[in-house]
């Protein structure tokens, strides 16, 4: 069977973290696309190329605007005969599941599609809810017959918020439908705009299940490392430093202690647990683990009282600066941050707050309604006590500054009064958090010490054991300055040179054959994130400034 794109219309309903890359995504792609959301102020927002989400980059927002339309207006989607649901699915004060998301959306799409129409959903959900709760709405509302006038489809979203690594199309699709006609139609859209590939599931509640496993897997992992950092917290032993000895088994898989929030692991369990219980099975580990999750803020904010009474600090005069407020690092995202929690908690013990957080944008501030949330500048010359609760990117850079005394739940060691004891101490903490992807064939072009630019010179960065260490393979540190410096002088080795990437800020380390140490005075990429360029200097004093491109065909992630 030949599948033509021309033949169909797609409605993506919900434009939030998913909707919206996805909608741009099968835009981008050449789909007929509308994008609909029920928020009249997400529209304008959108419409005017504005996303506080910073869900895509601006000129795919642009494009997408040129090229598809959005809309609030129900009527504008009655031709679709695709129809993508990207909506929220939230729980319940008492932590049951919230299908209202999914199932107005239903209703909505119901009363609209004609026949042929394939309805898809990618919010998360228990296994059964596509054939059980949805289905029956689509042909209550439509009045048409399942499987002959219209088809069901799931494909779990998997796009991580804040991840500008990991983006929708690169990451593997799962796809699955009600019928094979409908599988083979879902299979040809997903892969026209994926280029991971797909994976087709034998039904579509194998799909759903496979979602909620994904989240409940790290969920349950975290939760055990959040009890061995209690555990070793308890007995004086650095958490880090012992997953950092653990980690150089190849199998051991490397997370760290944290607060777990946003709207997929600390949500998603509590969609299979509610069908657990329906099926009358108790699963007992993953109620475990939701429950130390959910209370591991209480410990963090006993061990800053603790940490605070040994320091010996009056919190009556001392006011708190809570270091990152997103429920992640990098990311916008604040939906069940736990961090909300802890400065509650604070507050109620009668400790003064300020919050500062980069990734917060004007409009959530103003949802927030605090008047504590402070600018880069405000905390610059105002921290005296900082408890770092997420580690941003920008943090390093304050933290660099700052000789105040730190409280880093994930460091609970003593206290560091020394900028750069911190700053190393923190550069080994990010580098877990802040995962890096240099790791690639590249070209180089130098313009050296002899005043004249190189030939370009192909080079690569190679993952060198540590986390975020990159070896520099097939050539010299010089990236091509050597070779016109030199009179074209080749096979120069890098001898035991590395590049570190400590969550953005690249710095050399180790030495060349000839003892010779690195230094870069400057890293910056060019508008387009296409062209990484170094600005670096040896200690013999020959020196050079190195545009590096091609990195495995795409761009250069966020570098400080």
């Amino acid at each position: 069977m030949k599948f033509k794109k021309s033949d169909y219309k797609i409605c993506i309903v919900g434009l939030g973290y998913v909707g919206l890359p996805l909608a741009a995504r099968f835009s981008l792609k050449g789909f007929d696309v509308i994008g609909f959301d029920i928020s009249e102020t997400r529209i304008e927002e959108l419409r005017n190329n504005v996303d506080h989400n910073n869900d895509i980059e601006l000129e795919h927002l642009e494009a997408f605007n040129l090229n598809s339309q959005i809309s609030s207006d129900s009527s504008d989607i009655k031709d679709c005969n695709i129809f993508i649901v990207t909506v929220p699915t939230p729980i319940n004060k008492d932590k049951t599941p919230n299908l209202e998301p999914v199932i107005n959306s239903s209703k909505l799409i119901g009363s609209l599609m004609s026949k042929g129409s394939i309805v898809i959903y990618e919010s998360t959900v228990y296994p059964g809810v596509t054939d059980d709760i949805c289905m029956p709405v689509l042909e209550k509302e439509s009045t048409f017959i399942f499987n002959k006038d219209f088809s069901t489809g799931y494909s779990p979203e998997r796009i991580v918020p804040g991840d500008k690594i990991n983006t929708i199309e690169k990451i593997k699709k799962v796809v699955s439908a009600s019928n094979s006609n409908a599988l083979n139609v879902i299979s040809f859209l997903y892969s026209s705009i994926i280029d991971a590939g797909i994976h087709k599931a034998p039904s579509i509640k194998v799909a759903e299940a496979s979602k909620v496993t994904e989240n409940i897997q790290r969920d349950v992992n975290i939760a055990l490392i959040n009890e061995m950092h209690q555990l070793y917290s308890s007995l004086g032993i650095s958490t880090n430093e012992v997953i950092e000895a653990a980690s150089t088994k190849w199998n051991f898989m490397k997370l760290t202690p944290g607060l777990v929030g946003g709207h997929c692991i600390s949500i998603d369990p509590y969609y299979l647990m509610h069908k657990s219980k329906m099926s009358g099975y108790t699963p007992n580990i993953m109620l475990a683990a939701r429950k130390l999750n959910d209370e591991m803020g209480d410990w963090v904010v006993d061990n800053f009282l603790d940490f605070v009474k040994n320091q010996k600090i009056d919190l009556e005069l001392t006011t708190v600066t809570l270091m990152g407020y997103t429920f992640k690092e990098n990311c916008s995202d604040i939906r069940n941050t736990k961090v909300h929690d802890l400065a509650l908690s604070l507050q109620n013990s009668g400790v003064s707050l300020n919050i500062w957080d980069p990734f917060l944008t004007e409009e959530t501030k103003e949802k927030l309604n605090k008047n504590n949330i402070k600018s880069f500048t405000e905390i610059s010359h105002d921290v005296q006590l900082a408890f770092i609760c997420v580690y941003h990117k920008q943090t390093l850079k304050f933290l660099e500054e700052y000789n105040g005394t730190v409280y880093d739940y994930n460091n609970t060691g003593p206290n560091l009064q020394s900028s750069n004891a911190f700053a190393a101490l923190f550069r080994l903490n990010v580098s877990i958090v802040c995962p890096s992807a240099l790791e690639g064939t590249f070209d180089a072009v130098s313009l050296g010490w002899c005043g004249t630019a190189g030939p370009s010179k192909q080079f690569e960065w190679e993952k060198s054991g540590a986390e975020n260490l990159y070896a520099v393979v097939g050539g010299d540190f010089s990236y091509g300055a050597y070779f016109e410096c030199y009179s074209g002088w080749t096979g120069v080795p890098a001898g035991n040179l590395k590049v570190q990437d400590a969550c953005g800020i690249l710095s050399p380390t180790g030495a060349s054959q000839w003892a010779e140490t690195y230094q870069f005075n400057a890293v910056s990429t060019s508008s387009d994130n296409k062209t990484l360029t170094i600005d670096w200097v040896n200690s013999y004093g020959e020196s050079a400034v190195s545009d590096l491109s091609n990195w495995s065909g795409g761009d250069w992630p966020d570098l400080n």
